[in-house]
């Protein structure tokens, strides 16, 4: 450990442990210099294997990137944040733009039954038949709570029910009208 601090009195001579003007001077050498040393190489090898991880980054980077030449540290970090946001704001958008989500997926003897749930405020029921004679079973249910929450002031279940039909449990025979129903 090293420990100096101002002596006023230079000409005096100090030993290892002089005490001037309540000043004190102390030198120890050789006691932790060791582990000192071999905190030093540690930290020294740990900043290396950064090092290369960050180069491997960027050499990486720039095929994906399509960029030419090389990319200093500031500029890779610029580059994947930008990207970042760009990703986080499709994810956002991708989101807004899916109409449904599927809510439960059933396989009970030999029918597959799908609920789709639209922004909690339709349910559509889809039971398929998977007998030789396949056909589609659709049904929709209002969610009519959720409905007047948030189109407040107007009939909106009304409006909702007229459009979807959601009284009828309807029957379709064949592929092609899977997809015309759910889109």
């Amino acid at each position: 450990m090293l420990k100096l601090n101002y002596v006023k009195h230079p000409s005096v001579s100090a030993g290892r442990d002089t005490q001037l003007d309540n000043n004190t001077c102390s030198v120890r050498s050789g006691e932790n210099l060791e582990g000192t040393n071999d905190k030093v190489k540690t930290m020294k090898h740990e900043a290396d294997a950064l090092e290369k991880k960050i180069n491997n980054l960027t050499k990486s980077l720039c095929p994906h990137f399509k960029i030419k030449g090389e990319l200093s540290c500031a500029d890779t970090i610029d580059l994947l944040n930008d990207h970042l946001k760009k990703r986080t704001c499709w994810g956002y958008i991708r989101q807004d733009m899916q109409l449904w989500e599927v809510d439960v997926l059933q396989n009970r003897n030999g029918y597959h039954n799908v609920i789709l749930n639209y922004h909690e405020f339709l349910s559509q029921s889809l039971t398929l038949d998977t007998s030789p004679n396949s056909s589609i079973f659709v049904g929709n249910k209002l969610n009519d709570i959720n409905i007047s929450k948030n189109f407040p002031n107007m009939d909106a279940c009304s409006a909702f029910a007229f459009v979807f039909n959601h009284e009828y449990t309807k029957k379709y025979v064949g592929p092609k009208c899977l997809a015309q129903e759910t889109q």
